[in-house]
C-alpha cells in the first residue's frame, strides 16, 4: 500500500515538473515569436524611413540640377562664341571679346546631397530593394565622376582664365586693359580645352539628372510597397 502511494505521488510530482517545464517552454516560445514580430517592425519601420530621406534628399538634388540647367547651357555656348570670336576677324576688338569673356567669370557647381544615399546603400535594406540599389550605385558613381570634372575644370579655369589674365583684365570692374595675351594662340588653345570640359560636364549633368528621375521612380515605387 505504502508502495503504490509512493508511486502514484512520484508520478504526479514528474505531471507537475513536465507541465511547469512545458509551460516555460511555451512561455519562451512564444516571447520570441513575439521579440521577432517586435523587431521586425521595428526594422521595417527603419527601412521605411531610410527610403523616405533618400526621397526627400533626391528631390532637393533634382532641384538643384533644375536650378543649374540655364546656367550650363549658357555657358556652353558663350564658351563656344568666345571661341570663335578669337578664330575671327574682331579677335582684337576689346568690345566683342568683353561681351563674352566676363560671362564666364562664374563657376557654379551642384550642391549634391549624398548621405541619405550611402546611408542606404551601407545598410542592409539593399536585400529588399535590388533593383534600387544597383541604380543607387550607378547614381553615386555618376556623381563622383562629375564631382570630379568640376574639380579639375575649377582648377583649369583658374589657371588657364584668371591666372593667366590677371596682369590684362580686370574682372572686378568688368575691363579689358590689353588684349595681348586674348588674341594669342595659348589662351585660345586654353579656352578650347575649358569648352571641351564645358560639353562634358553637360553631358554628365544631363545623365546625372536622367539617372536621378529614375532612381527617384524606383523609391517611390519602394515606399509604396512599404505602405501596403
Amino acid at each position: 500500500m505504502g508502495i503504490m502511494l509512493r508511486n502514484k505521488l512520484r508520478g504526479r510530482i514528474i505531471s507537475i515538473y513536465t507541465m511547469e517545464l512545458l509551460i516555460v517552454i511555451l512561455g519562451i516560445t512564444i516571447a520570441f515569436q513575439v521579440q521577432l514580430y517586435y523587431e521586425g517592425n521595428v526594422e521595417e519601420r527603419l527601412e521605411e524611413s531610410a527610403i523616405q530621406k533618400l526621397y526627400l534628399e533626391n528631390e532637393l538634388n533634382l532641384s538643384e540640377f533644375e536650378s543649374l540647367q540655364a546656367y550650363r547651357v549658357n555657358m556652353e555656348q558663350n564658351t563656344r562664341i568666345l571661341l570663335a570670336i578669337l578664330d575671327s576677324p574682331f579677335k582684337n576688338n576689346v568690345d566683342s571679346l568683353s561681351n563674352y569673356l566676363f560671362d564666364l567669370q562664374r563657376i557654379s557647381t551642384p550642391d549634391l546631397q549624398e548621405q541619405s544615399m550611402n546611408f542606404y546603400l551601407n545598410s542592409n535594406f539593399t536585400i529588399n530593394e535590388s533593383a534600387l540599389a544597383e541604380e543607387l550605385i550607378s547614381l553615386r558613381n555618376l556623381y563622383q565622376e562629375l564631382k570630379d570634372l568640376t574639380d579639375h575644370y575649377w582648377e583649369k579655369k583658374s589657371k588657364y582664365f584668371f591666372d593667366y589674365l590677371k596682369d590684362e583684365v580686370d574682372f572686378a570692374n568688368r575691363q579689358i586693359l590689353s588684349i595681348q595675351k586674348l588674341s594669342s594662340l595659348e589662351f585660345r588653345n586654353d579656352i578650347w580645352s575649358l569648352f571641351l570640359d564645358e560639353i562634358e560636364q553637360n553631358r554628365l549633368y544631363k545623365e546625372s539628372y536622367d539617372m536621378l528621375i529614375k532612381v527617384q521612380e524606383l523609391t517611390d515605387v519602394a515606399l509604396d510597397s512599404k505602405s501596403d
